[in-house]
């Protein structure tokens, strides 16, 4: 196992940083690649052997990341939900492409396991799916984040390569990834309802899914599913097991933080829609002011809207066992984490 040689992509990120200490731990030794440089050190420091820089939106040189490695995890991708489709499509779609190309050319055939999302899907309600929704559902076609769309052509890219090229590829479809050293997207919920800005729930939000799932079980999955031959070809969702609903899991996070909840009347989803949209405006004109980036962002906020309630059957049933299936477990240890960084 310690000459075995793995290459983490987006390495300097909450998840590959977070794979990259899983894997030396588990005495592999780590290629880590990120596009940022001055992240080498950190990258070493918890255990990666090698750091190389890379651009996967540029295609010359990529064969020296993938040459003589074992598996891939591919994690890095814009993580942006204000990013333009473009820009998305750069680094999510042609990003993938790129890498995948450079392990053709070099005749390996490592097992990859490439990061998608639960985005992937679009909009979640019962009119496009079945719920729980699973993954050999057809996809939505409303799909309107600019950041969903990018990773559901990621893995469309990842899963060509599979039928075309016979490359070992598996996609794993993570829900909202949370835990400590989370610093973007659920920390964005977390910190708003720390702040009493969202400071309220509806009492039909009891009837919908806040979908989450906590780091270690994203790179658990990964690794296990790196090791299971009859995954190859296919798609997983990574998501814990719903133990609380929408409303739930938001007044959890209001007791781990110590703040005020209110809880409306039945509403109306579109009215409740308007009023945490209305506050993601607000959001947006109060950052412009004050020269600084959005915190409440529609599209994080659209998993406040629609029932995004999924199924983490199929790994279940391929045997992978979940570290955090009950996120109050994993919320309350990422909460404590916050608060002694000073970040709530």
């Amino acid at each position: 196992m310690g000459g075995e040689v793995v290459l983490v992509t987006g390495a300097g990120g909450f998840n590959g940083r977070r794979m990259v200490e899983f894997l030396s731990w588990k005495g592999y030794t780590v290629r880590a690649t990120d596009v940022r440089d001055d992240i080498a050190g950190d990258v070493r420091a918890i255990g990666a052997s090698e750091f190389i820089r890379a651009d996967l939106a540029k295609r010359e040189g990529l064969e020296r990341l993938v040459d003589g490695v074992s598996v891939i995890f591919h994690i890095a991708a814009l993580f942006d939900y204000l990013a333009p489709l473009e820009k998305l499509r750069l680094v999510n779609v042609e990003g993938t492409r790129n890498l995948l190309d450079a392990v053709v050319e070099t005749g390996s055939a490592p097992r990859i396991i490439v990061w998608s999302s639960v985005a992937a899907y679009g909009m979640v309600d019962e009119k496009n799916y079945r719920l729980p929704v699973t993954e050999d559902q057809p996809l939505s076609p409303e799909c309107p984040g600019a950041y969903d769309r990018s990773k559901r052509e990621q893995e469309a890219v990842a899963l060509q390569y599979y039928r075309e090229h016979g490359l070992p590829v598996t996609v794993i479809r993570p829900a909202p990834i949370y835990g400590p050293g989370n610093v973007y997207g659920v920390y964005n919920l977390i910190w708003f309802v720390a702040k009493g800005v969202l400071s309220f729930t509806a009492e039909n939000a009891s009837k919908i899914s806040l979908p989450l799932v906590h780091v270690d079980d994203v790179c658990g999955a990964a690794y296990f599913l790196a090791g299971k031959k009859e995954a190859v070809g296919e798609v997983y969702n990574v998501v814990d097991d719903n133990t609380l609903n929408a409303k739930e899991s938001l007044e959890l996070i209001a007791a781990l933080t110590g703040a005020d909840l209110v809880e409306l009347p039945v509403v109306p989803l579109r009215l409740f829609a308007k009023l945490v949209m209305r506050l993601s405006k607000l959001s947006a004109f109060m950052a412009k002011r004050r020269g600084e980036r959005q915190k409440l962002e529609p599209d994080m906020l659209n998993y406040l809207l629609g029932n995004f309630y999924f199924s983490n059957e199929k790994l279940k049933k391929a045997g992978y066992r979940f570290k955090y299936p009950d996120r109050r477990v994993g919320l309350a240890e990422t909460i404590s984490w916050y608060i002694e960084k000073g970040m709530l």
